[in-house]
């Protein structure tokens, strides 16, 4: 507790992002950004306590304005003033005469601000604050994972949606590379991970500085090999393993090519990849296949899933809505393959088919009456 409360936060404010004065001043422009329009009517009813002269709330308000112009140069920093604020508008409406309709018009404003954001799905709320979709990418990654891990990088969010207990007390990559516990830090993590290896570490390569020298990364290094990508992530697994850590399945940087010229054309549409739960090498070429539809610009999904009996190593699961309405009525609502021909099939879904081939591959067909949107692409398990 002291650690975090006092040494952090005691170096984090002698080491700020402002070199002068003038950039202090100018960061004064961000309490006119929409995000803190919402923050006004709580900043004049404030205002006005200490207006009034109320003392303790005015060194308070005064306080909490100093410690965020010096040091809070990101917005989710801003939401310090939110306490404040509150507490500021509550005085002030108990000091107004007519407090009621203050406190109506208020909360009428707040609603009005807050309500449409609700019917807004999280993925793309997460986009928009980190013109990234980094969310949906670490869902779609934590869904392939079912065995313990450790994450290099800023995406501790990777443990909360694969429900995995973190194999360190540090699940945070900045106090490992700078701040007044760096050091012991870095000796316990290390600590940690040699005493309980985890059989996979995910890299967030966007979000790691690889030309450092810092000793957990060296540890990984050594100890760690890349198997796959995914989106802006690297899994890696550990060296000496079993021999079926890594995917028997691989694509080959020519290959990758070849089938992201064939993939291009037909970009925007979209693939489900399914692999099959609990099994390391289908999971492992299911990500390789998903970062090649990705690169060349599908709208992919990643999930795992039971194997539904005897299953081929790969086979295409297409909506019946994609076959010519002629022949729709041939097909009901259980998935069959019988007489489905690739020529009844359009561009996009054909052009799996042939990416597929360019790896030597037989892509049995299938047709599902219950696919709504986009393809499904199912990974079996190696022949």
């Amino acid at each position: 507790m002291w650690r975090a409360l006092w040494q952090y936060n005691r170096w984090y404010a002698a080491h700020q992002i402002y070199d002068s004065w003038p950039q202090r001043l100018a960061s004064l422009a961000r309490l006119f950004t929409p995000e803190l329009w919402l923050l006004w009517p709580l900043v004049a009813l404030s205002a006005y306590v200490v207006y009034r002269r109320h003392r303790a709330y005015s060194v308070l308000a005064a306080s909490v304005w100093l410690m965020i112009w010096l040091g809070g140069h990101y917005r989710y920093q801003q939401i310090v003033w939110m306490p404040v604020l509150c507490l500021g508008a509550g005085l002030a409406i108990q000091r107004l005469q007519r407090a009621l309709p203050i406190a109506l018009s208020a909360l009428a404003l707040l609603l009005l601000y807050e309500l449409p954001h609700y019917g807004v799905p999280l993925d793309q709320l997460s986009a928009d604050v980190h013109k990234t979709p980094n969310y949906a990418e670490s869902r779609n990654l934590a869904a392939t994972l079912h065995e313990p891990f450790y994450v290099w990088g800023q995406s501790p969010e990777l443990y909360f949606e694969s429900h995995q207990r973190p194999v360190t007390g540090v699940i945070w990559y900045y106090p490992l590379v700078e701040g007044p516990l760096t050091n012991e830090l870095t000796q316990q993590t290390l600590r940690e991970l040699r005493a309980n290896p985890p059989p996979t570490v995910i890299v967030a390569r966007w979000q790691v500085d690889e030309n450092q020298s810092q000793p957990v990364g060296q540890w990984i290094d050594q100890n760690y090999t890349a198997v796959s990508n995914y989106w802006m992530f690297v899994v890696c697994r550990r060296k000496g393993g079993s021999k079926t850590s890594a995917p028997g399945r691989q694509i080959t940087p020519e290959q990758r090519d070849d089938m992201k010229a064939i993939l291009a054309p037909h970009a925007g549409s979209r693939v489900t990849t399914v692999s099959n739960v609990g099994d390391e090498e289908s999971i492992g070429f299911g990500t390789q296949l998903d970062s090649v539809l990705r690169d060349a610009g599908w709208e992919t999904n990643v999930r795992v899933a039971e194997p539904s009996g005897v299953m081929p190593s790969v086979f295409l699961r297409v909506p019946v809505s994609d076959i010519p309405r002629d022949r729709q009525q041939e097909f009901s609502s259980s998935a069959t393959n019988a007489h489905l021909e690739l020529s009844d099939l359009p561009g996009k879904d054909v052009a799996l088919v042939k990416a597929l081939a360019v790896l030597g591959m037989d892509c049995p067909l299938q047709a599902v009456d219950s696919l709504k949107d986009g393809v499904e692409l199912r990974i079996g398990s190696q022949p």
